[in-house]
């Protein structure tokens, strides 16, 4: 917010607001673990919620997801020192957010 009002921004500009985000850091993750996924799927525990584990070929990088039928990202952990283990344990905890009313938004004049 700037002055007591939101800041419009275009559409293309958002993307570079950032590095950091889930769909940067999957794509990273999964990136990373190319050609090393086994097809082995090990039914597991994480935080004392039903997972998967996808085992790599090499221990690598190991992606958990959630037993339930959503498939959520609960943990991450690699080895060789690149990553230790990332829990995702706040999904769904955050309520989403509503778009402010239109005499709560501003834009930023361009030349």
């Amino acid at each position: 917010m700037a002055a007591g009002k939101y800041i419009l921004v275009p559409a293309g500009s958002a993307a570079n607001m950032s590095d950091s985000n889930v769909g940067k850091l999957l794509t990273q993750i999964y990136a990373s673990a190319a050609g090393q996924l086994s097809t082995k799927v090990v039914k597991t525990e994480v935080n004392g919620v039903p997972a998967y584990v996808r085992t790599t070929n090499t221990d690598d990088t190991k992606p958990y997801v959630s037993a339930d039928g959503q498939a959520r990202l609960l943990r991450v952990e690699g080895s060789k020192g690149q990553l230790s283990a990332w829990d995702f344990t706040e999904w769904n905890a955050v309520p989403p957010v509503t778009a402010p009313a239109a005499d709560q938004i501003t834009t930023i004049p361009t030349k």
